[in-house]
C-alpha cells in the first residue's frame, strides 16, 4: 500500500512521545518581558562601576596618565558589560521559561544561572575587545558592531535556549544552539539597523549602549532576533511523519 503521510500531531502518543513545540508568540512575549525586566534593572544601576575621577588629559599629558585613562576605560567597558549581560541573560531565561516552558521552575532556575553565568562571561570579554579598540583610536564601524553583538546575544541565547531545551527537549540541545547563533546575528542585525537610522551618531560598538532609548532597542533587538528565530525553528520541527499501515 502507498504510505500514509500524517502530522507530528497527528503520530499516536504510542508510538511517539508528546513532542515540545511551544508558539512563536509565546516565545516573543516570554523573550520580550524578560528583556523588559532587564532593562528596567540595568537602568536602575548603570554604571555599576562608575568611571574614576582622573585629571584630565590636557594638551599633552603624561604617559602615565594616559595608561590610567586607557586602564580606566578598559575597567568600566569590561565590568559594566559583565553586570548589564547577565542581567539581560538570567532575565530572558526566566521570561521565556515562564512562557514557553513545559516544566517551568527547572527551566527558570537553570536558564537564569547559566543565562547570567555566561552572560557575565561573554560582556566581560567583548567590554575588553572593545574597550582595546577604542583605546587605540581605531574608528567603530558597523562590521564591529555586528560582531560584538551577534557574539553576546548568540551566546545569551545558547545559554538560555540550550537550558530550556535541556530541561523540555534533549534532542533539541543541538538545534538550540543553531537556531540561538542565528537569532543572535538576526539581533545584531536589527540594533545595528534601527541604531544607526535613530541614534546616527552614537557608538553602537561598546557593549552596552549609553542611553535608556539606545538600551530599549538594544534588549528589545536581542528578545525579537531570538525568540523570532526560536519560533521558526520549533515550527520548522513540525514535519510530517510517514507512517506505513499495513
Amino acid at each position: 500500500m502507498n504510505p500514509i503521510t500524517t502530522s507530528a500531531d497527528e503520530t499516536s502518543s504510542t508510538s511517539r512521545p508528546a513532542s515540545w513545540q511551544p508558539a512563536l508568540w509565546q516565545l516573543l512575549l516570554g523573550s520580550i518581558l524578560g528583556g523588559l525586566a532587564a532593562l528596567v534593572a540595568i537602568n536602575q544601576i548603570h554604571p555599576y562601576f562608575p568611571r574614576p575621577e582622573l585629571p584630565e588629559l590636557g594638551a599633552y599629558p603624561s604617559q602615565e596618565l594616559l595608561e590610567q585613562h586607557k586602564f580606566a576605560e578598559l575597567e568600566f567597558h569590561r565590568q559594566n558589560g559583565a553586570v548589564n549581560c547577565g542581567l539581560l541573560g538570567g532575565l530572558l531565561g526566566i521570561g521565556t521559561s515562564i512562557f514557553s516552558a513545559k516544566r517551568k521552575l527547572l527551566s527558570g532556575i537553570l536558564s537564569l544561572v547559566v543565562g547570567a553565568l555566561v552572560g557575565i562571561g561573554v560582556g566581560y570579554l567583548i567590554g575588553q575587545v572593545s574597550a582595546n579598540i577604542f583605546n587605540r583610536g581605531i574608528e567603530q564601524s558597523m562590521v564591529q558592531s555586528m560582531l560584538f553583538h551577534g557574539a553576546i546575544f548568540a551566546a545569551i541565547g545558547i545559554a538560555v535556549w540550550g537550558s530550556i531545551s535541556l530541561i523540555n527537549q534533549p534532542k533539541q540541545l543541538a538545534a538550540a544552539v543553531g537556531f540561538s547563533i542565528l537569532g543572535g546575528g538576526l539581533g545584531a542585525v536589527i540594533y545595528n539597523v534601527v541604531g544607526s537610522i535613530a541614534f546616527p551618531l552614537s557608538n553602537l560598538s561598546i557593549v552596552t549602549p549609553n542611553t535608556t532609548a539606545e538600551r530599549s532597542i538594544w534588549v528589545l533587538s536581542c528578545a525579537i532576533g531570538l525568540a523570532g528565530i526560536w519560533g521558526l525553528g520549533t515550527r520548522s520541527s513540525k514535519a510530517p511523519v510517514v507512517s506505513n499501515n499495513g
